[in-house]
């Protein structure tokens, strides 16, 4: 997979049994599990888009660290 200027790579620790049935689901959709996993983000990402307001994450900045 080739990456994109607007791409990140993100590192996560997940369940053995959350990774396995994502591989399931990968085999039966003829994919690969990073894109079953990019599938799950944005399906959570647009569920939960009030989170993602301007005003909320404006309101929310101090929460974030500064590395």
């Amino acid at each position: 997979m080739q990456f994109k200027n607007n791409d990140t790579m993100v590192s996560f620790r997940i369940p053995t049994d959350v990774d396995a049935r994502m591989d399931w689901i990968s085999d039966q959709k003829w994919t690969d599990k990073s894109s079953i996993y990019r599938d799950a983000v944005r399906k959570y990402l647009k569920e939960n888009q009030d989170f993602f307001t301007e005003d909320y994450v404006h309101l929310n900045q101090h929460l974030q660290p500064n590395f």
